[in-house]
Order: C-alpha cells, then sequence, then structure tokens
C-alpha cells in the first residue's frame, strides 16, 4: 500500500498550517522548502574527508615526504609574507599631525586612518588606569598645548616603560593610528615606546 502524501504542513518559521507542496509560505512570505544546496555541499564534504582518511596509497614513506614538502612551502610562503608585510612607519612631530587636523579634519582622516607612524612629541596625560597616555606638543607651544595624541597601552611591558616617565618628558611612539576626529583628536595602539 503506497504512503499518501499530506495535504497540509506547518511552516517552520510562523507555523501557521499551508499546503505541503508551498515553496513559499503564504502568511510570512518566508522560504519553507528547499535547502537541497547544503545538504549537497554537506555530502561532497563528508565524501572529501572520507576520502582522504581511507584514500591513502599504500606507499607511508611517498604519502610522507609529500606532506613534508608542502609543509616546507607553506613555511616558506609565510615567511616571504611576513618578510612583504614588514611594517613602514612614517614619521610626525605630533604639531604636523595637529596642523593636518586643523586645516582639514576630512583629510587628515583620509591621509592618516590606519596609517602606521612613529610620533615625536611630550608626555601629557598619563591615565591612572594604565588605560593610555597622552603625547603633545612642548608646553611652550601654546598653539597646540591642549592638543594631544591618545596613545593605548597594550602590555606590560609598555606599561613598565611608562611608569618611569614624567609628564613633559620627550618620547617617541611607534603605532598605529585607529580613530580620528575635529573634536577627539587622533587615537592610536600602540606597539613599541622609546
Amino acid at each position: 500500500m503506497a504512503k499518501e502524501k499530506p495535504e497540509t504542513k506547518l511552516c517552520k518559521h510562523c507555523k501557521t498550517e499551508i499546503p505541503y507542496d508551498a515553496k513559499i509560505c503564504p502568511n510570512c512570505r518566508k522560504k519553507v522548502k528547499g535547502g537541497k544546496l547544503k545538504w549537497i555541499i554537506i555530502a561532497l564534504v563528508a565524501i572529501g574527508l572520507l576520502g582522504a582518511a581511507f584514500g591513502g596509497s599504500g606507499d607511508d614513506k611517498k604519502a610522507t615526504d609529500s606532506g613534508q614538502a608542502q609543509q616546507e612551502a607553506v613555511g616558506e610562503a609565510s615567511e616571504a609574507t611576513t618578510k612583504e608585510k614588514k611594517i613602514e612607519y612614517h614619521a610626525y612631530d605630533v604639531t604636523e599631525l595637529f596642523d593636518d587636523l586643523k586645516s582639514n579634519a576630512m583629510k587628515a582622516e583620509k591621509n592618516h586612518q590606519d596609517e602606521y607612524v612613529k610620533i615625536t612629541g611630550y608626555v601629557g596625560t598619563i591615565d591612572s588606569d594604565g588605560a593610555y597616555i597622552g603625547v603633545g606638543a612642548a608646553e611652550d607651544d601654546y598653539d597646540y598645548l591642549f592638543s594631544e595624541v591618545s596613545c593605548y597601552i597594550k602590555s606590560e611591558e609598555q606599561k613598565d616603560k611608562i611608569m618611569d616617565l614624567s609628564k613633559g618628558d620627550k618620547i617617541t611612539v611607534k603605532g598605529q593610528i585607529t580613530s580620528i576626529g575635529e573634536l577627539q583628536g587622533y587615537h592610536l595602539d600602540i606597539i613599541e615606546i622609546k
């Protein structure tokens, strides 16, 4: 005896009773049938995993040599990529950055956002929680007295170096500018303090 096909089913989204053959729910308008692509992809991945697990050659040494060669090639490619990605820092005096910001904030953001920089200035604010320091111009440069780059501390080693500093000390900080704004100024994640 053949199994009869039901006339209705429940929508998996809104739980309304809908015709069995409906591809889109007439109530919530969401797709209720399909998903075949998902199962095809799962089946292909499973077949690939089974093939990898059971399809090895009888010559284990040959397979091992091939695997080692692949690992060496990946290692060499990784080293080459690391060398290519060597960070290039652009050197600025703090006053140069604030000149750019005061001249045209939109242009400053376009030129400096996510840029790796080496900034030279003087220690201003030292946050009591150890979250950041401010690097500004010399105290006798009144045009920039209240303009500081907020430099965020990222390691205990950096905190240790900052513990030895005092307000007004000359400092050079390497890092990446993470945000820029005409009111907030520059924010930078510290990579190195000199």
